[in-house]
């Protein structure tokens, strides 16, 4: 039984109820209407229930609509048009040096909500050589960092927490995800900023991952 505005006491509408795409049921033609261009438009002050199955967008670029709420004076869009999750395989890219990821613990769980991709997750190295001093990335990320900001707007940058790795003492790893890339670039971090990540990391220890980035 589904509620839009009133009971409905049927699931399914016939023909003998909708006149030129208009449903004219007596208990209905207040509460719900369907016009022949396929828009409907549901009145009344009462919610929408789905008691079973999915809403389901049919069209890219489509969503739910928040035009109607107060704005922020830069606000740019209003429409929330995107769901996913999944998990990701995780490879590195070096500038020098082979840095190799354990096969089972190299995948990351993503969940993108509209532009906002979030990453969790642990990865583990199984072996390491030749790498300090090098250019240090994870490659396999879902999406590209923003790259319609402006500026350095879509630069994304997280705490990578570790154990068992051989940082510096008093510095930390971050990860960073620049505009329009697909890889975290990952630092040592210190007081006079980033310095390369090639060769904070042993064999078999494990980084840790909480963090976000936005997308196109």
């Amino acid at each position: 039984m589904g509620h839009i505005g009133k009971t409905v006491t049927q699931n399914i509408v016939s023909g003998s109820e909708i006149t030129d795409g208009t449903i004219t049921g007596a208990d209905l033609a207040s509460d719900i209407a369907i016009n022949t261009t396929g828009t409907v438009t549901v009145g009344g002050t009462s919610n929408l229930t789905i008691s079973d199955g999915n809403l389901v967008i049919g069209t890219s670029g489509h969503g739910i609509d928040f035009s109607a709420t107060s704005d922020g004076t830069t606000m740019s869009s209003e429409l929330f048009d995107n769901y996913e999750e999944g998990i990701i395989t995780v490879g590195t890219n070096m500038g020098g040096g082979t840095l190799t990821l354990d096969s089972t613990n190299n995948h990351l769980i993503y969940t993108k909500i509209g532009r906002v991709v979030h990453i969790t997750g642990a990865i583990q190295m199984a072996s390491e050589s030749g790498t300090s001093g090098q250019v240090f990335q994870l490659t396999g990320m879902p999406f590209s960092g923003a790259g319609d900001y402006d500026g350095l707007a879509g630069r994304s940058v997280g705490y990578i927490s570790h154990d068992g790795a051989t940082v510096t003492d008093g510095d930390d790893l971050v990860g960073v995800i620049n505009e329009g890339g697909a890889v975290i670039n990952v630092y040592r971090q210190n007081e006079n900023g980033h310095n390369l990540g090639g060769g904070q990391v042993d064999s078999n220890s494990v980084l840790y991952f909480n963090f976000h980035y936005f997308t196109t």
